[in-house]
């Protein structure tokens, strides 16, 4: 069997569809899977660019809560051209956070 690499990474969010949103904007992603856990009762999705076999898993909890000082983190995508990466990242930092 062939190490195909890293395929996800799960993240806690407050609200599903900002995360969404703030991800289809500055990363092109997509929804590619959504589902209630039948145990949790919580919303599940899985988004993707849709370039390489990787998802990011949202996974709403209402009792998760940010800090601007605490990262839980960031995973990275790979651009084709670096001032489209400069300039989503500057669009991306000015906000005042994510879900």
């Amino acid at each position: 069997m062939s190490d195909i690499g890293l395929t996800h990474i799960a993240l806690p969010v407050s609200d599903v569809d900002r995360t969404i949103e703030f991800y289809s904007k500055y990363a092109g992603m997509q929804v590619v899977h959504r589902r209630i856990d039948p145990k949790a009762g919580v919303a599940v999705v899985w988004i993707s660019d849709r370039t390489r076999p990787f998802v990011i898993v949202l996974a709403n909890s209402k009792r998760f809560r940010t800090s601007r000082s605490v990262s839980l983190g960031t995973p990275g995508s790979w651009l084709q051209k670096p001032r489209i990466y400069g300039r989503s990242l500057r669009q991306s930092t000015s906000r005042r956070g994510i879900a």
